[in-house]
């Protein structure tokens, strides 16, 4: 049986019925979710309250988990929907189709639902973020040999994923209802491979130092769930720290305004000689050969940019990660 909630909504909810003062553990929350969770509900309600915990939506302590003011406030205003939902629904998110098939879960993933009770036994006092952290220890401690039997179901489970996919895009809508079309029908403006790159921001190049070791402690992270987790590091370090990344946001300010200076003077440059060109053209159509040399510059210039459109788009797909990475942060 398959719920027709999100588990975000059904967790939020449990805890609100539960009305338990100091929070509610997880036991508690699954136990009022019960059979409306439906299959694998065990992983979707700790991903849920992991989920809630990274975006503040949820306010973890110890073992007990209960909704923050922010949350409250959101649900005396709206009368349904939580501050994340409407943060989601305010950016567009893309709706997930209801009948699309559930995608296969990772080896660790498997390995994780089979930990995480004795973990949690062991460690009761763990907080959920700290539980997660306890279960990647324990999987990096696993051989080889035995990781062999999460890959197995891991693998088992992908054929699956992989048929009932194949069968959903056969009978797949043209269009699911509530989902919003992507921007731009039209071609996408393409970017000047010569336009000096942007500047980074001060969080930017924090994120940049924290991003590999946030991932190696975190390998069972999604790419949104990262983003969180580096925000989360930023605002906890204080303002003498964030000086280091503020100096090199600084640097690269100036940096970028010089450029951009530059490469404004020699694209007006550049839009001159096209304009003599055009003109010489129009006064002396007969001059083939010397119109012909003529316009052999612009030529050249698109075969030097054709050269450096891979670093380009190297630098736009750069900027597109950066721009997620602030979304994610606000």
């Amino acid at each position: 049986m398959t719920t027709s909630k999100p588990y975000a909504t059904l967790v939020r909810n449990a805890i609100t019925e539960l009305k338990e003062r100091g929070g509610s553990s997880y036991q508690a929350i699954e136990k009022r979710i019960g059979d409306t969770g439906g299959p694998m509900s065990h992983t979707h309600i700790m991903r849920a309250l992991k989920n809630g915990v990274e975006d503040g939506s949820i306010v973890s302590k110890g073992n007990k988990y209960k909704l923050s003011e922010k949350t409250k406030t959101s649900l005396k205003r709206s009368g349904t929907k939580t501050a994340s939902s409407k943060k989601t629904s305010a950016k567009g998110r893309k709706k997930k189709d209801p009948n699309a098939p559930k995608r296969a879960l990772s080896a660790y993933m498997y390995f994780a639902q089979a930990a995480r009770p004795g973990i949690k036994e062991e460690n009761p006092e763990a907080s959920f973020g700290e539980t997660g952290k306890l279960i990647a220890a324990a999987w990096a401690n696993v051989t080889a040999k035995d990781k062999k039997k999460y890959e197995a179901q891991a693998a088992k489970d992908k054929l699956r994923w992989q048929e009932e996919k194949e069968e959903y895009e056969k009978t797949k809508p043209a269009s699911v209802p509530g989902e919003k079309k992507e921007k731009g029908s039209g071609k996408r403006k393409k970017k000047d491979p010569n336009a000096p790159k942007r500047s980074l921001s001060a969080y930017m190049y924090f994120a940049q130092a924290a991003r590999p070791g946030i991932v190696e402690e975190n390998p069972e992270l999604s790419f949104g769930g990262i983003g969180k987790a580096i925000a989360a590091a930023w605002k906890a370090i204080g303002s003498k720290d964030k000086k280091k990344y503020e100096a090199l946001a600084a640097k690269d300010k100036i940096r970028y305004e010089k450029a951009k200076e530059a490469y404004a003077e020699k694209k007006k440059e550049v839009s001159g000689e096209e304009e003599a060109e055009e003109e010489e053209e129009e006064v002396a159509p007969v001059r083939k050969s010397k119109t012909h040399k003529t316009a052999s510059i612009p030529s050249k210039t698109a075969k030097k940019g054709k050269k450096i459109e891979e670093e380009a788009e190297e630098e736009e797909a750069e900027e597109e990660e950066a721009e997620e990475e602030e979304e994610q942060r606000e």
